[in-house]
């Protein structure tokens, strides 16, 4: 089985905050898009006290794949999933 944890840091407190998708119909909607993502695309500029989000996929792959997505580059449909 294929989890995605999720993990947003940031903000005003710096608080971090964990939560796992492990939906089969949302890991691969959030995974088609992180993987959608063009790798040579310019990041969104960075805003103070913005959260950042990393994604680490387990289960998939004899490594996990990682991916940081400032908040202001969040797609809204990862977005929605997330709650």
């Amino acid at each position: 089985m294929t989890r995605i944890v999720v993990t947003r840091t940031g903000g005003f407190a710096g608080i971090a905050r964990t939560t796992e998708v492990t939906d089969a119909d949302a890991v691969e909607r959030i995974l088609g898009t992180l993987r959608g993502q063009p790798a040579a695309a310019a990041p969104a500029p960075p805003r103070p006290d913005g959260f950042v989000y990393d994604f680490t996929v387990e289960g998939e792959a004899a490594a996990a794949e990682t991916y940081t997505v400032p908040e202001s580059a969040l797609p809204p449909a990862v977005r929605a999933l997330l709650g």
